[in-house]
């Protein structure tokens, strides 16, 4: 693990504990009901992206309890918003309006085309209807990443309506190795959450049964 954050220091991952191992295991068995599958989905996924909204910048604020005593918290420095994959993030994108009410969220549908060569291609975006997206955090929800190209071609969309790769957070749940470096290759100050990292020839699909399809 101190190699894998060596490789890439701005990758941030759920503390493996029995619990979160748990979760992984139900979410990642084909045995498990859809209702099941759907409940530890969105367990884990609250808990990544509380993770990914722990790496946004802070400022402190001083708050008056109902007691009359003063506490000392924090509050978030700048504006945020999300991006959805579509499809994949889909799941991860009703547990953060959840956490986070009033967020702001854009979608990028990105496919390919059926050529083995074909590049991943941005079919349809809304990122523009985010006002200022150029001032604010975005949180970019994918729940899985494979080799990486769909998050690096969803990171240019951003970039191209403004958005500086500094300020861009991934959230996912189980992330390939391979596909953590291509990306952090393409875009080296761009963080990256997930709650486990896998070997690149993993196959891993949650969304088939999170879909029913």
């Amino acid at each position: 693990m101190k190699a894998l954050y060596q490789r890439i220091p701005t990758l941030r991952l759920l503390p493996s504990d029995p619990n979160i191992t748990f979760m992984q295991a139900n979410l990642l068995d084909e045995s498990v009901s859809v209702s099941d599958h759907i409940h530890f989905t969105h367990r884990l996924v609250s808990l990544v992206l509380e993770l990914g909204l722990n790496q946004l910048p802070v400022d402190d604020k001083s708050v008056i309890t109902p007691s009359g005593g003063t506490y000392e918290g924090k509050v978030w420095g700048e504006k945020i918003c999300a991006a959805t994959v579509m499809r994949s993030g889909e799941p991860m994108e009703k547990e953060l309006r959840k956490i986070c009410k009033a967020i702001i969220v854009g979608h990028i549908l990105i496919q390919y085309e059926p050529a083995a060569d074909s590049q991943a291609k941005v079919y349809y975006s809304s990122v523009n209807t985010i006002v200022d997206v150029e001032r604010r955090w975005v949180l970019l929800l994918d729940a899985i990443i494979h080799s990486g190209s769909t998050i690096i071609r969803a990171i240019s969309e951003l970039g191209e309506h403004g958005v500086a790769a500094e300020k861009i957070i991934v959230v996912s749940i189980f992330a390939a190795d391979n596909g953590l470096e291509a990306i952090k290759k393409a875009y080296p100050t761009v963080k990256m959450v997930t709650s486990a990292v896998t070997k690149g020839d993993t196959k891993i699909d949650i969304s088939r049964k999170y879909f029913g399809a």
